[in-house]
């Protein structure tokens, strides 16, 4: 059987080694609860490529974006362009540390593919959204999951 995990293909081994390094921090932290407080944490581990894959609101724009959120009906929020925004870069590692799964792997075939591999806890595990931003910060494309 297919482990649990997000299956990505990658171009660059040298992005994906660093995508590596990062998942161990990750995969660290969420075993020993101990985060870091704000981005300066996390971004060490991440490259300037990856991290322009986040949304990065200012305070106002974040305030907007709470006000828009409130004002539209629950049933229409998340078919609303407005409140479509990548994940923001801190709100990622609050999905990571929330979830209730455990990090296991970041592997790769040496063909060019690997898996984020994971072990949900429970049901509802809190997703795979966090994962699959992860991956894709990196450049890598997702071609699977199975969850």
């Amino acid at each position: 059987m297919e482990p649990f995990g997000v299956y990505f293909r990658f171009d660059d081994r040298e992005r994906f080694l660093a995508a590596r390094r990062a998942f161990e921090r990750i995969k660290t932290c969420k075993e020993s609860g101990d985060w870091p407080d704000d981005d300066g944490g996390w971004r060490e581990f991440f490259d300037q490529q990856a991290l322009d894959h986040f949304w990065w609101p200012t305070s106002s724009e974040l305030e907007d974006f709470k006000k828009l959120y409130f004002t539209i009906p629950v049933d229409e929020r998340h078919k609303d362009p407005r409140l479509q925004h990548p994940w923001d870069f801190m709100s990622m590692f609050e999905a990571f540390k929330d979830g209730d799964y455990g990090l296991e792997d970041f592997d790769e075939d040496g063909e060019g593919t690997g898996c984020l591999i994971f072990d949900p806890h429970g049901h509802p595990y809190g997703g795979t959204g966090c994962m699959r931003a992860f991956i894709e910060a990196f450049d890598m494309e997702i071609t699977g999951v199975n969850d």
